[in-house]
């Protein structure tokens, strides 16, 4: 799961995959504005076949955070 996550973020934040870490956020990243933001969002759901509820989505701005979603989804303890 962490490779397919990190290069689907690095795909759509057009950066390289070595530079997503867990600290990776809006804040840090200028290229994760928040049209990439939901682009991201559809982009994890296709790759990871998960579904974030709608009310998560604004708070998942940065990579650990969106891992541990996808962590909950996928029924495991983050």
């Amino acid at each position: 799961m962490a490779d397919a996550l990190l290069s689907t973020i690095a795909a759509v934040l057009e950066i390289e995959p070595k530079a997503v870490t867990d600290a990776t956020s809006m804040r840090t990243c200028p290229n994760w504005d928040s049209l990439r933001h939901l682009r991201m969002v559809m982009a994890i759901e296709q790759a990871l076949g998960v579904r974030f509820p709608s009310d998560v989505i604004p708070k998942m701005v940065t990579v650990a955070r969106i891992r541990e979603e996808v962590a909950r989804l996928n029924g495991k303890a983050s």
